[in-house]
């Protein structure tokens, strides 16, 4: 009685022990389980965060603009969003050794589809104060009265006066002087061009500023 007493604890204690067993493997895959999820989402998270990286690069911004005049490799360039005047100059090689560096604000920010004329120091002499201010990023509002009052009567204008007009500098404006005194007037403003350093060009942008009565 006594050993069949026994061998039923024995047998009771064996299968105790097993489930034990049983329920602390169970236990430990749970935990595997959980810990291969969070890997996996955490991988996910880093991938996802990446494709968003590269999706922003190839979404980024650019502009069109063109330099012409005193730089190394005139030209149109496509630069990023919010680029400078620096930055143009630079995409362009530099500036020559004529160039007027100090002319354009080089901070100043671009626009798409704008152009930039890079003067040498010779024709910077020769550009009014209202074209500088521009340059420098500095712009003023004007209305048609205003320009009407500005036009220059080209009969009686001192040299002051003749160099406010657009491209007109010391040297052009007492050529002008000299052509009047020697010719007693214009009878024409397209007389003007009959002077040397007058040509096509300064003429167009002076032709709406100026009067002969």
């Amino acid at each position: 009685m006594v050993k069949k007493y026994k061998f039923r604890i024995l047998i009771i204690s064996v299968l105790v022990i097993i489930g034990i067993c049983g329920c602390g493997n169970n236990t430990a895959a749970y935990i595997n389980s959980e810990d291969s999820t969070e890997e996996s989402v955490s991988t996910g998270s880093v991938n996802l965060t990446e494709t968003e990286f590269v999706t922003e690069d190839k979404e980024l911004k650019q502009i069109c603009v063109y330099v012409c005049g005193a730089v190394a490799a005139p030209g149109v360039y496509m630069l990023p969003e919010e680029s400078r005047v620096c930055d143009l100059f630079q995409a362009a090689g530099g500036l020559t050794t004529e160039a007027a560096a100090d002319y354009w604000n080089q901070a100043r920010l671009l626009a798409d589809g704008e152009m930039i004329y890079v003067p040498t120091e010779a024709e910077a002499e020769e550009r009014t104060e209202e074209e500088r201010a521009a340059a420098s990023g500095l712009s003023e509002s004007k209305d048609t009265d205003n320009q009407e009052k500005k036009k220059v009567n080209i009969n009686t204008a001192s040299k002051e006066e003749l160099m406010t007009l657009p491209g007109i500098g010391e040297s052009k404006a007492l050529a002008i002087l000299a052509y009047r005194e020697e010719n007693g007037g214009f009878s024409s403003i397209r007389e003007l061009k009959d002077i040397s350093g007058i040509k096509d060009g300064v003429f167009s942008k002076i032709e709406d500023y100026i009067v002969i009565n």
